[in-house]
């Protein structure tokens, strides 16, 4: 639903995998409960710093999302930006 004032269906902001943990939980603030294609998830700080090869979305729900890395984070924390657009957006 596009121009349809407090229907509010893309966000977008960053998070932070602290060290030592798998899972950063992000509240979305959206409307609709988005389809997990339609987040966007990006490293910011540098993965190898971090000691993280990869990462997924998981666990989408009403108000928020996870994002997971294969393992725990090492000596510097993984900095990440997402986005989310739903149908419409």
């Amino acid at each position: 639903v596009v121009g349809n004032i407090g229907y509010k269906n893309s966000a977008s902001g960053t998070g932070t995998v602290i060290v030592g943990q798998t899972v950063v939980t992000i509240t979305h603030g959206l409307a609709v409960t988005p389809a997990q294609k339609d987040i966007r998830v990006t490293m910011v700080s540098s993965p190898t710093s971090s000691g993280v090869a990869s990462l997924w979305v998981t666990s989408v729900g009403a108000t928020t999302f996870q994002i997971v890395t294969n393992t725990a984070v090492t000596t510097t924390a993984l900095s990440v930006a997402w986005e989310v657009r739903t149908a419409g957006a």
